[in-house]
């Protein structure tokens, strides 16, 4: 966690990206000790964090897929998460993880489940955008009118309009 807070830190820091900041401050801390999860702060695995230099991203997603094979072999119980930038890059790990002729390592075979994480969130927008249609269908003035609940769109509720 040490080592992740640092780079990210640094990375926002350098410029390295120009004037954009690459992350958005945040900090990785470990689960409170009263959390009901089984090990919800496990001690690091093999040599904690490793660092490799593949050609491509290919090689990248093809190298991760192979230690995740590797680590699952020696702990049936164990989940991993793979953390990106941005829901691009996980869509792209997610198709390549799950496509073994592009990618040359088949992790499914292994019982592995891919689980992309962003593919739920794009769903979430889904019933927003109906009720926008069915809102424009039926304007508020209709007594017919669907009642906005934002809490059942995973939205904040609006302010109260001023009149």
């Amino acid at each position: 966690m040490a080592a992740a807070n640092t780079l990210l830190q640094w990375v926002n820091a350098s410029g390295i990206a120009g004037s954009e900041r690459p992350f958005r401050a945040q900090a990785i801390r470990p689960v409170p000790p009263n959390d009901p999860q089984p090990d919800a702060n496990p001690a690091p695995l093999g040599q904690g964090v490793e660092i490799y230099t593949p050609d491509t991203v290919t090689d990248t997603v093809k190298a991760i897929a192979q230690r995740i094979i590797q680590l699952c072999t020696s702990d049936d119980n164990l989940s991993l998460a793979i953390l990106v930038r941005d829901h691009r890059q996980g869509r792209f790990i997610s198709q390549l993880l799950s496509d073994p002729e592009t990618l040359g390592v088949d992790i499914l075979t292994t019982g592995l489940r891919v689980l992309d994480v962003g593919a739920h969130s794009r769903q979430t927008h889904v019933p927003s955008e109906v009720l926008a249609i069915l809102r424009f269908i039926a304007p508020p003035p209709f007594p017919r009118s669907p009642q906005r609940n934002p809490a059942s769109f995973g939205e904040a509720p609006a302010a109260a309009p001023q009149t």
